[in-house]
């Protein structure tokens, strides 16, 4: 039995055609149905067109079936397909995807079974435009393959957007074209692989080129003897799991690690949408000159030599600091049982920000420190920017000043409970009260 099918519903024979304009052309299927008990044999169908206006407007063709046992070949592809069957081009007779990236090369798996008569095969296959498809080194058409597996190999192009493309693979009877069987070959083209480095939150989706240091930069002031360290994040923005090789240059006597290992690194495998964050360490040699300095970090896949990232790691050298410390006494001349308040007033003049500051100021024997000089518990007066804060001269205490009575040497030790930054042009006070023996 057969229909006819309009690509909107299968209509049985005989069917009037909706009326056709002049010069109008339309595709229709003819849809053959096969009894279960047909014999093997050659069977004809002829489909014919007659004008329902002038009955010697006619047409007649012929789809020819034969029916056997077998089709005569089977193309298996990636293990699917085994007896499955299709027509020619069609690709309906086995299906097998793969996940590439431009430039990747894949491979399907091709089986080429002889169903019966003989072992000759014409095979040939489509590509995309641009791509190169071998089979087993050859390309299409291969023609006289005897049945046996055979490999696909297929190059993607380093151009090639990203999408779904399909390889049709036809496998024909060398001397009975009419057994075929085709397969698909479907490769999925996904974003390339790519790598973003972002150095103290810079260069976030800026990619560089490896050596210039062009995809995110950020910059450190120190002086000389004091290292400088960065927050590296590496990102892998790609649609495979990858590891990097990092590497950097560094001036003539600097030493940079990388989560405290030298170069080159490897960051291990980073999943597909994945980031880890490192911490680049940068020494500064003890005389070196002021002047501004950098490390280009590059960041290279192991899996693809052009996917690549490059930082800039600035370092600025200050000039050495300074402290000045100015020493000042509200009287001039004091009797024995008089109070005398001195006031210590340190500063930084240079550029760079200095720390582990300690004041030592030694009272004469002539002189006994003042306790409670600013109330209970308040002997000393500590005055920043941050406002002022009363210090114990109690050496047992946790606070940041200490006093020994037995050399009357008065020490504060600004970092003693917190870390304590002097910034470029700051300053602060100490003050404390004397008692003239």
């Amino acid at each position: 039995s057969a229909v006819i099918n309009d690509g909107a519903a299968d209509h049985a024979f005989p069917w009037t055609s909706p009326a056709f304009a002049p010069g109008e052309a339309r595709t229709y299927t003819l849809a053959v149905s096969i009894p279960a008990n047909a014999a093997f044999n050659t069977w004809p169908s002829i489909l014919e067109a007659v004008s329902v206006s002038d009955g010697r407007i006619a047409e007649s063709v012929s789809a020819v079936i034969m029916v056997s046992d077998r089709i005569g070949v089977d193309v298996i592809i990636d293990g699917n397909g085994d007896g499955v069957y299709g027509g020619p081009g069609t690709g309906a007779g086995g299906f097998s995807s793969l996940t590439a990236a431009p430039g990747d090369t894949v491979a399907f798996d091709i089986v080429i079974e002889n169903e019966g008569g003989a072992d000759s095969h014409d095979i040939q296959w489509t590509t995309p435009a641009g791509w190169s498809a071998l089979l087993d080194g050859q390309a299409s058409p291969v023609a006289g393959a005897l049945a046996g597996a055979y490999t696909l190999q297929v190059i993607v192009p380093l151009a090639s957007e990203a999408g779904t493309f399909d390889i049709i693979l036809d496998a024909i009877k060398s001397n009975k074209d009419i057994y075929v069987d085709s397969a698909t070959g479907r490769i999925t083209v996904t974003a390339s692989r790519l790598v973003d480095g972002v150095i103290d939150g810079a260069g976030d989706d800026l990619f560089g080129s490896a050596g210039l240091g062009d995809g995110g930069s950020s910059a450190r002031g120190t002086v000389a003897g004091v290292p400088v360290a960065f927050i590296v994040e590496i990102q892998n923005q790609g649609a495979f799991d990858e590891s990097y090789a990092v590497t950097w240059s560094e001036p003539a006597g600097w030493t940079g690690l990388l989560d405290g290992s030298v170069q080159p690194f490897s960051t291990g495998v980073i999943p597909s949408g994945g980031s880890v964050t490192y911490i680049f360490g940068a020494s500064v040699p003890l005389g070196e000159l002021p002047g501004d300095y950098g490390y280009i970090i590059d960041i290279v896949s192991a899996d693809d030599p052009l996917n690549t990232e490059s930082l800039t790691a600035g370092v600025t050298v200050y000039p050495p600091p300074t402290v000045d410390l100015v020493k000042a006494v509200d009287l001039a001349a004091a009797r024995p049982g008089e109070v005398v308040t001195y006031t210590l007033t340190y500063s930084n003049p240079s550029s760079a920000d200095i720390v582990e500051i300690e004041i030592v100021d030694p009272v004469p024997p002539e002189m006994e420190l003042v306790l409670g000089a600013y109330g209970a518990g308040s002997d000393i007066s500590w005055t920043t920017g941050a406002g002022t804060v009363y210090l114990t001269a109690d050496p047992a205490d946790a606070d940041e000043a200490l006093f020994d009575p037995g050399t009357g040497i008065l020490q504060v030790i600004l970092s003693r409970q917190a870390p304590y930054t002097l910034s470029a042009g700051e300053s602060g006070v100490i003050e404390f009260q004397v008692r003239i023996r």
